[in-house]
């Protein structure tokens, strides 16, 4: 198909519900001619086998019921030979008429579909998908560093109240590297990110939430070992 830019409104076409009714339609008519004219040659080739065999009857022996038939036969061919042609000629029209109607179907449709995509396009234009995700983005950075700064707080309480945490301390300060790889792995796929050699098999089943609990759980389960000494 040829593509040509049109100006809105510039096609006036029938609505493509409308073009597949009238499609259907001429197919019906299409193939009632067809089945119309099936019939006649029918008929007439009958008609013309019916006087081959009474030919002989008529001439050879003069039977004057068989020349009767025979000149019954030659009025009748002429007739129906002349609407064969013209329902041959009917059919052509008929033909011609399906083969525009599905041309306007196939230009309907990609009217339709181009503005689908138009549609589509113009959505877009709004900047909306791409503000929302620098939003959300801010919002996930904002939330990672308040997060890594809540790490560094508690670690630090835990030292200021017993340097003996340490340990507990230092898994608190690991959070902030495990849980940007965790998440990075996740965003792999999305975004450029390095993922420090990690694959698959070494990612399974690990997530951020499962990592900041246990390293909470140990510094929490190390606070809850100590006892006080005077």
């Amino acid at each position: 198909m040829t593509v040509k830019t049109a100006n809105a409104g510039e096609l006036k076409t029938e609505a493509l519900g409308e073009l597949r009714v009238r499609r259907t339609r001429l197919i019906g008519v299409q193939e009632s001619k067809k089945g119309e004219m099936t019939a006649d040659r029918q008929r007439i080739e009958s008609l013309k086998a019916e006087r081959r065999t009474l030919v002989p009857t008529a001439r050879l022996q003069g039977d004057a019921g068989a020349q009767k038939r025979i000149v019954a036969i030659d009025s009748d061919l002429p007739a129906l030979e002349r609407g064969v042609a013209d329902q041959e000629t009917a059919f052509a029209v008929i033909v011609g008429q399906l083969a525009g109607v599905d041309g306007e179907i196939a230009r309907a449709e990609w009217e339709e579909q181009r503005a689908e995509l138009r549609e589509l396009l113009e959505n877009r234009l709004t900047g909306k998908v791409a503000a929302d995700l620098e939003k959300k983005a801010a919002a996930f950075a904002s939330a990672l560093k308040a997060a890594a700064e809540e790490d560094e707080r508690i670690a630090a309480a835990l030292i200021s109240f017993e340097p003996g945490l340490r340990g507990a301390r230092d898994n608190l300060q690991t959070l902030k590297r495990i849980r940007a790889q965790i998440l990075g792995f996740g965003l792999r796929k999305v975004l450029p990110i390095d993922t420090w050699g990690l694959t698959e098999s070494r990612m399974d089943g690990r997530s951020a939430a499962a990592s900041e609990l246990r390293a909470y759980e140990a510094a929490l389960e190390s606070l809850n070992r100590l006892e006080l000494v005077f």
